[in-house]
């Protein structure tokens, strides 16, 4: 996976953004998908709220990956309100443990998609659409319906990569 590319070097020199690396990878441990894992829970984290989850010099960062407690989504941004389903994928995501993680990318990827319908229900009935606003609901509802059409292309795929690219839309479909 991606995480295999990053760590901190015999030199002490830091290979990847700390920001987002694994508490494995900051103490020079094996890796595995569960390092990807933990990465894009921290890239998701930062998609929904606009905030690094710490603040500090590369090396700081990199002791608070291993030993700090992930804020809040929202201690990061307190104006705003996440589903008990995203705290607890995300939650999950970022275990300071590996094996703490999902156990699996189709596991991760079977919440994502009940996290993704069940707010995409509730987006629906909780807010009643104006009658000029018809086509915008029936275009939503088509992503939707696309979404779950090329989650099973990306199912197939089951990289790293892709599914960083599947998990990804999945958000900015939430978001929207």
């Amino acid at each position: 996976g991606l995480a295999m590319q990053g760590g901190v070097d015999d030199s002490g020199y830091i290979n990847g953004t700390p920001d987002f690396m694994s508490p494995e990878q900051a103490t020079m441990k094996e890796v595995d998908f569960h390092t990807d894992m933990y990465s894009l829970g921290l890239v998701m984290i930062y998609a929904l709220t606009g905030k690094r989850i710490y603040q500090g010099t590369p090396q700081e960062v990199l002791q608070m990956q291993v030993s700090s407690p992930i804020p809040s989504l929202e201690e990061l941004a307190p104006n705003k309100k996440y589903s008990s389903k995203i705290h607890t994928i995300i939650g999950k995501m970022t275990a300071k443990n590996p094996d703490d993680r999902y156990e699996s990318w189709e596991k991760l990827m079977l919440l994502l998609d009940k996290a993704l319908g069940s707010e995409a229900s509730a987006k629906t009935a909780s807010k009643p659409a104006p009658e000029k606003k018809k086509n915008a609901i029936k275009a939503n509802k088509a992503t939707v319906q696309h979404t779950a059409a090329a989650n099973k292309t990306i199912r197939r795929q089951n990289s790293g990569l892709g599914f960083a690219v599947y998990t990804f839309f999945c958000f900015m479909v939430l978001l929207c």
